[in-house]
């Protein structure tokens, strides 16, 4: 599933410092339980990954690729175990998606895990736009897993969407 956000800057002056992202709650229930979750950015791919604890008897992953659509920016990551590490309201959710990577250990989990992902800061030009995507992609197993990450950013970079 591809998401698509437009961006737009009305005014007379560049608009410096925007970020993009999306907030997941991915409860996968393969092993019978959403208690053995475990998110991880995954830095090779470029994308937030959900898997269970146990991949060997369950190799399904689903994810969250973000996809900027002819700019640079930045990417921003930030994870954490259940309702407890969510913010109080949606602008609390400012500091995870400006905070760039954590340290330490990118992976969070096991648990019922939830994550942010997106860009920036980026500028939006006086009277212009900027397009951000982001993919919610899945697989039976790792290596179908990155080749749906492919498929997706190629679908938006071919354009025609």
């Amino acid at each position: 599933m591809l998401l698509k956000y437009a961006l737009s800057n009305h005014g007379s002056i560049e608009t410096v410092g925007a970020y993009a992202g999306f907030v997941a709650d991915e409860d996968l229930f393969f092993s019978g339980t959403f208690g053995d979750d475990i998110v991880t950015f995954n830095a090779s791919l470029g994308v937030a990954e959900v898997t269970e604890r146990n991949t060997a008897a369950f190799p399904q992953a689903v994810g969250v690729v973000p996809i900027a659509a002819g700019f640079d920016a930045p990417l921003n990551y930030e994870a954490h175990v259940t309702a407890a590490g969510d913010p109080l309201n949606s602008a609390g959710y400012f500091p995870l998606l400006s905070g760039g990577f954590p340290e330490g250990s990118p992976s969070v989990g096991p648990g019922e895990v939830r994550h942010v992902i997106g860009f920036g800061p980026f500028a939006i030009p006086a009277g212009g736009s900027r397009v951000v995507w982001f993919a919610l992609v899945g697989a039976d197993n790792q290596t179908a897993f990155e080749a749906n990450v492919d498929a997706a950013r190629a679908k938006v970079q071919a354009g025609g969407l």
